[in-house]
Formats: C-alpha cells, structure tokens, sequence
C-alpha cells in the first residue's frame, strides 16, 4: 500500500513541478505589476557610451506611482500623468506640456510584458535570487534594442534591473576630436519607493496641472506659461 502511494504522489509531484520558462515569467511579472492597485518605485537610468564601457555617457533619476488605472511617471526633468481618459506629458526644459487621450496603464520604462520583444529569440538563466530572462533581436527586428537583459525578483516577480543594448549609434568625440562612433548601453535599476499616500495622490491628479473649461486649457499656478500642445 505505502508503495502505492509513494507512486501516486511521485506521479503528483512530476506533474506538479512544471519547468519555469520565459513566457511563464512574464505572464507573472505582467500581474504583480497590472493586478497590484497602488504600486510605486524608484527607477536610475545609467547610460554607458558602449556595449563593453564602464564610462557613463548620462546618468538620470525618477519614479513611478500607479494607483488603479492612473500613473504618474517622473524622469530627469519629465514628468508623465496618465488616466483612463487624459494623459499629459511636461517637459519643464522646454516649458511645454502636451494634452491628449489617456492610454491607461503604463508601467514607464520597465518592460513588464513580452509583447514589448517579439521577434526576439530568449533565453532564461537563473542564479539564487534572479531569474534573468535575455531577449536577443532577430535579423529582420527593427526595434530600438539588439538585446535585452531582465532580472526578475524570484521572490515576487518584481523587476529589478534592465539592460537595454541600443541599437541607434551615438556619435562623439575622442581626446583628440576625432570623430567616435558606438552603440551606447542603458542600465536601468528598480527599487520599491516608500508610500505617500496624500503626496502621490496630489502628483496623480490632472486637475493639479490644469483644467478644461469651454475648450480652453487653464494651466495650474506652477505652469503657467508654458506652452500647451494637443494630441488625439
């Protein structure tokens, strides 16, 4: 009898331990992040000026807030709202703000779904607390990256970091002014950011930024006279 049941439970075990794969990984990175209703983190962009480089070409900084179906998303000196409905992006070097239709959720610049690689061939490596899930272009991909590199926290599919290996050319100079040509790297890391609940409420409101009455586009105090521009 105790065979018997060491047999069934062995068949129960196999079948319950089905390999973990790529596809698998996404779908639960896409969940944590789509599911949770008020999620925030901090994000730090580090631009290397190669492949290979250790020189840092830029260096920004930002974070991110979604709560329901409204994000807000600050990058350097950039700042993105989101709603089912509106969206508006502020760029405060140029002192503009561009209007149009929300398109919902976003998750910023974190790759949380798959479809953002396809035509790209994966692989996935593991180490003690990282799932590392590595999207290579194919020939025929005209995407901004030839690679892409994704470590997943093992604990709650949260992303941790991202290595995007671009595919535009950065043009420069060296020492001697002659010209340079290389294909940068971005780094990008992800920390969980603590919670302000009544500040991050104020950042994801749009009626903090501006209003529509009859048409027309009031700007709140702190942009006024900026330029507004409308997109549908």
């Amino acid at each position: 009898m105790n065979k018997i049941i060491l047999f069934f439970l062995g068949l129960f075990c196999a079948s319950a331990q089905t390999p973990i794969t790529v596809e698998k990984i996404f779908d639960k990175v896409n969940a944590a992040y789509k599911d949770s209703p008020y999620i925030t983190y901090n994000s730090r962009y580090i631009m290397y000026d190669s492949y290979t480089s250790k020189n840092v070409y830029e260096n920004y900084s930002g974070f991110y807030i979604k709560k329901g179906n409204r994000v807000y998303f600050k990058l350097h000196n950039t700042e993105v709202i989101v709603s089912d409905s509106v969206g508006a992006k502020i760029n405060h070097d140029q002192k503009a703000i561009l209007i149009g239709t929300g398109g919902g959720v976003d998750s910023g610049a974190m790759i949380t779904n798959q479809l953002a690689l396809q035509g790209f061939k994966s692989e996935l490596k593991t180490d003690p607390g990282f799932y590392i899930c590595e999207f290579t272009a194919g020939k025929l991909t005209q995407a901004p990256y030839n690679k892409v590199i994704v470590f997943v926290n093992k604990k709650d599919f949260t992303v941790a970091k991202q290595i995007l290996y671009l595919s535009s050319p950065l043009e420069g100079n060296d020492k001697s002014g002659k010209k340079t040509v290389s294909f940068p790297r971005l780094e990008i890391q992800f920390t969980l950011r603590k919670k302000d609940i009544a500040g991050d409420e104020k950042l994801l409101s749009l009626k903090n930024y501006f209003t529509i009455k009859n048409n027309t586009t009031i700007l709140s105090q702190p942009l006024a006279g900026y330029q507004i521009f409308h997109s549908n």
